[in-house]
């Protein structure tokens, strides 16, 4: 396979990742103007001056230097090989078939607002592991990244498989029939256990708020967050009702309820990991429709106690099915 394929970071992110700059060197330059002022240089205006100069000249090449270098950085898919590359310079090689690859996300929140994420990719081998920092493809490239990769791997598999079965005749063992079971009683439980804990510390907080009102107006607040908890409660037992007790997958199609998806009309499928950062979805695109079957998250430290504990094997064998009728599998991180 002589194909190169280069990621590089995207002009949104390029321009995202600079506005973030920015505005973080400006907040500081405030805090440091603030301190300064007040204390240092209360009684010098024009020293001041020529700090708050010098920070913005010190601010502008920080900015400059690090967009130019986010320019710089890109992964380069050649062959079987995967390149980590500054410019010429390589700062990493990876043999794409030495390696299992597994994806690691992780977003960091202040005061509940998500302000940064960061994207890895983790090689794991003989028992060990390390990662790759793709943050600075961003989502889309991360996602086009790893599907990449899945492609070049299976095809290197496929080639290395076919040289080796030169003038044999076997066939490959057909994939039996797979019943997967869907435990609604745990979705179920687990949405319940998420609104009580969740009406547990808005209760709290709506007490202390709203403790001297009169009780007409007390019953109106209790009355409404009872009326939306029977509807989260109403809303949960629809949807589980919805789903159905199994699913099963052969070589040839998917039997989801009523719903049959044929690979062979299937034309690409997306897929989260099997991994408790990501909730599980499966997209299926099939005949110019695109059908999202979405199960339960997949962030419960339990995983047993999840809608589909065997998110792992399915995910498995829907890859190796898409695999042998040569359809598009792609994997989503986020």
């Amino acid at each position: 396979m002589n194909q190169q394929v280069i990621f590089k970071i995207k002009i949104r992110k390029l321009v995202s990742q600079l506005f973030k700059r920015i505005v973080g060197f400006g907040l500081i330059g405030i805090v440091v103007y603030g301190v300064l002022s007040t204390t240092l240089f209360k009684d010098a205006p024009e020293t001041m001056m020529m700090v708050d100069f010098g920070y913005i000249i010190l601010g502008a090449l920080w900015v400059i230097f690090s967009v130019i270098s986010l320019l710089k950085k890109k992964i380069v898919l050649e062959n079987n090989t995967l390149f980590v590359k500054k410019g010429d310079k390589i700062l990493d090689e990876v043999n794409i078939l030495s390696y299992l690859f597994d994806t690691y996300v992780y977003r960091q929140y202040y005061n509940g607002i998500p302000t940064h994420t960061s994207y890895s990719l983790v090689l794991k081998r003989d028992g060990t592991e390390r990662s790759i920092d793709c943050s600075f493809l961003g989502k889309a490239g991360f996602n086009q990244l790893i599907s990449t990769i899945r492609k070049y791997q299976k095809n290197l598999l496929s080639d290395v498989q076919e040289q080796e079965v030169i003038g044999k005749s076997e066939e490959r063992e057909a994939i039996p029939q797979t019943v997967f079971q869907l435990h609604k009683n745990h979705f179920i439980s687990g949405r319940i256990r998420a609104m009580l804990f969740f009406y547990v510390i808005i209760g709290v907080i709506l007490y202390f708020i709203f403790k001297d009102l009169e009780m007409s107006e007390q019953v109106i607040v209790w009355g409404t967050m009872l009326a939306i908890a029977i509807i989260i409660v109403v809303r949960t037992l629809l949807r589980a009702a919805k789903i159905p007790d199994k699913i099963l997958v052969d070589e040839k199609k998917i039997i989801y309820g009523n719903q049959e998806f044929i690979f062979a009309n299937i034309e690409k499928i997306e897929m989260n990991p099997a991994s408790k950062s990501y909730a599980q979805v499966l997209k299926i695109f099939e005949n110019g429709k695109k059908y999202t079957l979405k199960f339960d998250g997949a962030t419960l430290e339990n995983s047993e106690k999840t809608l589909f504990p065997e998110y792992a094997a399915f995910y498995l064998l829907i890859e190796e099915c898409l695999h042998r009728h040569h359809k598009e599998f792609i994997v989503k991180v986020a």
